[in-house]
């Protein structure tokens, strides 16, 4: 490796990811705990913490780019990332102006949050899977919901 490129690599961002998952089929998952909240770097940072995910993949010379798997980040938030954004969980892919997905590659790349301030507060009897460990994340500490 040569010096230039090896100064390089020194100087580079090498974010901690909170807990990297690898399936037995290739694809990777970042999941991340997020609980401050500075709107700009906040996006930018994720947005940069997937593409540093998708960049763990390493294709082999001859080997075909459709050999790359999908990755997932998956971000946790104590916190409503934007009024706009509605639900519980929100799901982000590449789409064109007309919200079309990229053909085969759209979904190859995803950003997922899960914003903890919007689970129901309900019987756990009507909870989703899903709503139960956001309700669960969003409260364990709380003993007046427990």
């Amino acid at each position: 490796m040569n010096s230039e490129l090896t100064s390089e690599m020194a100087n580079q961002k090498h974010p901690r990811m909170d807990l990297l998952v690898s399936f037995d089929d290739g694809r990777l998952a970042n999941i991340e705990m997020q609980a401050v909240y500075a709107p700009k770097e906040f996006f930018y940072r994720m947005f940069y913490y997937e593409i540093r995910l998708a960049s763990r993949q390493v294709l082999k010379e001859g080997e075909p780019y459709s050999n790359f798997h999908p990755v997932y980040q998956i971000v946790i938030t104590d916190f409503i990332i934007s009024i706009e954004y509605e639900d519980l969980v929100e799901q982000f892919e590449q789409r064109n102006w007309k919200g079309q997905a990229l053909k085969y590659a759209g979904q190859l790349m995803q950003l997922i949050f899960v914003q903890l301030p919007k689970v129901p507060v309900m019987d756990a009897r009507d909870m989703s899977l899903l709503e139960k460990w956001s309700f669960f994340l969003k409260y364990f500490e709380d003993e007046e919901k427990q």
